[in-house]
């Protein structure tokens, strides 16, 4: 009856580390469940199989670390008592145990199981591609026992590590990295796709993540009906990153065109969207709740490669897409500010400060005189224009405005 699972448990324990290119990404020390949350395909189980490496490397035994995917139809099959059963039958750990549990979300009743071997003393590692629903629903069974940490598709950085590039300031390498940033702009930083040579192959990649991630992540996980409604939301609202976006005009729209459903539906879909780390909104800078809540929302898609796949976007919308990604994986959660109907992409907090951030793919007057009125409205000293490959300082009254090319910004940060 469990050959099939003591199988899975036997490819274990001969499991040797792939070969890995490094996360830029910082997992504290603690006794709490560390939850690593992120897209599907944007290398959470690699991150996994780095974090295992490094135990094993550390002096673990590989019997004391149990690895378990529950994407794979085998272990779904089972409880978490049966598979613990056939794990200590054929490894015998003995001491401390840390448990990897990959796609967490399908396990049924996952909170109360990992509530259970929490407090039995396992060291627990899971991940999911579900963010904000997973969160709520963790914490409520959890409270306060876990960590999570959010795993993006590769960064700029990281895709540079993968194509083993180091930079040094001369003419021949600035153009080489602007070469390779288009790439990337045009790609993403998929794992699976950054592997591949061929650009078709690329593309068609990326359509099978793409059609994965809707179908598991958002028409199963939530049950949906009306599948035809949320993929055309979908597609729309990925067509139209780093540009704003209100659920009513989305609605007039499919209006217009024949397209039938419920403002009450695109709000839920859309939530779900958000929910499941397609896409990510940026909100208005505002004091007034009510101001917040009735103004549109700003669109970014977690990979600039599913961001092409319906539509070539405008390089400008790409690049601050890019750079919107980059503070997300940083902690930081920007908005935009309005001031006399000009827009500003990006302002934040970050060490007590506010940081002002524009994004063009080229610098003009109107930028920079938007910029001005932003640092005195907001009553700081500096802000940063980000731009294709312009580079400046403009200093006036005390203030400092920096125009930096993408590149190099993403280099620093």
């Amino acid at each position: 009856m469990v050959n099939d699972l003591r199988e899975r448990l036997l490819l274990w324990k001969e499991w040797k580390p792939p070969k890995l290119i490094e996360r830029d990404i910082r997992l504290p020390e603690t006794n709490d469940i560390i939850a690593i949350i992120g897209p599907r395909r944007s290398g959470k189980t690699y991150l996994m199989f780095q974090i295992i490496k490094n135990l094993i490397n550390s002096g673990v035994p590989k019997e004391n670390i149990l690895y378990v995917n529950f994407d794979d139809i085998v272990f779904r099959k089972y409880d978490l008592n049966k598979i613990f059963e056939i794990y200590f039958e054929l490894f015998n750990p003995k001491g401390e145990i840390y448990l990897f549990f990959d796609e967490v979300q399908e396990l049924k009743d996952y909170p109360i199981w990992l509530r259970n071997l929490h407090d039995r003393g396992y060291k627990i590692f899971i991940t999911g591609s579900s963010s904000k629903l997973m969160i709520k629903e963790i914490s409520k069974e959890l409270r306060g026992r876990y960590i999570s940490k959010i795993l993006l598709p590769f960064s700029f950085k990281e895709f540079l590590k993968l194509k083993e590039f180091k930079f040094e300031d001369t003419s021949e390498k600035r153009g080489k990295i602007k070469n390779l940033l288009l790439e990337y702009l045009k790609f993403g930083g998929f794992p699976e796709v950054l592997l591949i040579e061929n650009n078709i192959d690329k593309i068609e990649k990326l359509n099978s993540i793409y059609e994965t991630t809707f179908y598991r992540d958002l028409v199963e996980r939530y049950k949906i009906r009306e599948i035809n409604i949320a993929k055309e939301l979908l597609e729309y609202l990925i067509s139209n990153i780093s540009s704003f976006i209100s659920v009513s005009k989305v609605y007039n729209i499919f209006k217009s065109v024949n397209i039938n459903t419920s403002k009450r539906t695109l709000w839920k879909y859309y939530n779900y969207i958000l929910e499941s780390l397609i896409l990510f909104e940026s909100k208005i800078c505002t004091y007034s709740k009510r101001k917040e809540i009735i103004s549109p929302r700003k669109i970014y898609v977690n990979d600039l490669g599913i961001a092409n796949l319906f539509r070539d976007q405008e390089i400008g919308h790409l690049m601050e897409n890019l750079v919107y990604l980059e503070l997300f994986r940083k902690g930081i959660e920007p908005n935009y500010l309005k001031i006399d109907g000009n827009e500003i992409d990006f302002i934040y907090k970050e060490n007590n400060s506010i940081k002002l951030i524009e994004v063009t793919y080229k610098v003009d007057e109107e930028h920079i005189s938007k910029v001005k009125k932003a640092l005195e409205f907001l009553k700081i000293r500096e802000g940063t224009i980000i731009t294709w490959d312009e580079e400046n300082e403009i200093i006036y009254n005390n203030r400092k405005i920096t125009i930096i090319p993408l590149w190099r910004w993403l280099l620093n940060n």
